[in-house]
């Protein structure tokens, strides 16, 4: 399975069935009823094979109902919260307040950036001179500009009000960093749940629509950005 393939399987998405339905049950608090298809949308997940099976365990536990379809396909189905459900969300909430797309794990976070940097070219001396031009910088910082960039790592500025840390970091944001990487909305590891896509720090390359409309196939917990810079 390539690490970027859209999960259709409970299994296939790393991530325990339990907190898949936990997760869904809150969504559905939240937002009232919701149709089946509009509940694999705001979890980022494969309806048949994953969304689906999760609903239909909900409802067996009187936690959900269906209220209501248009037409057969089991993805119009209306849901809502039973008041035993609702009962349940709040608990839920108490332990953890996450609510939006289903995590990635952190195995899968972990492969899908050495990936990336794997196959990020690196930048020549010439390219940084020329994304610096304008700066009043001395050779020796521009000399270590290079290296820092090329070691796939977080790049620390520091220094005294005023010195040029934001015009050098924007410079190397847009000039010398990839403008298309794959970042997740949120990572799970041993019950925890922790939040990465943050709109202010990750630059979407295009409104995320637009990308689940474009993402046949592929694993939708995950978005195109530029790269951060805080």
């Amino acid at each position: 399975m390539n690490v970027l393939e859209e999960p259709r399987t409970v299994e296939a998405t790393g991530v325990p069935e339990e907190f898949i339905a936990n997760l869904a049950l809150k969504i559905i608090y939240f937002n009232g009823t919701m149709k089946g298809w509009q509940v694999a949308q705001a979890m980022r997940l494969n309806f048949s094979g994953v969304i689906d099976p999760v609903l239909q365990e909900l409802k067996l536990q009187h936690l959900v109902q269906v209220t209501g379809s248009k037409d057969l396909s089991r993805t119009s189905f209306q849901y809502a919260i039973t008041e035993k459900g609702s009962q349940r969300a709040r608990e839920l909430l108490d332990r953890s307040r996450y609510v939006g797309p289903c995590p990635v794990t952190l195995k899968q976070y972990v492969q899908v950036v050495k990936l990336q940097a794997q196959n990020r070219p690196k930048v020549k001396q010439e390219q940084v001179r020329m994304a610096l031009e304008g700066l009043v910088l001395s050779n020796e910082i521009i000399d270590r500009i290079g290296p820092a960039v090329n070691s796939f790592k977080s790049v620390f500025l520091y220094g005294p009000p005023g010195n040029g840390k934001t015009s050098i970091a924007k410079a190397i944001t847009r000039k010398l960093l990839p403008d298309n990487i794959m970042v997740p909305h949120a990572i799970y590891e041993d019950g925890h749940v922790i939040k990465v896509h943050d709109a202010e720090v990750h630059p979407l390359m295009e409104d995320e629509a637009s990308q689940l409309f474009e993402a046949s196939g592929l694993d939708k917990r995950w978005v195109r950005c530029g790269s951060p810079v805080v």
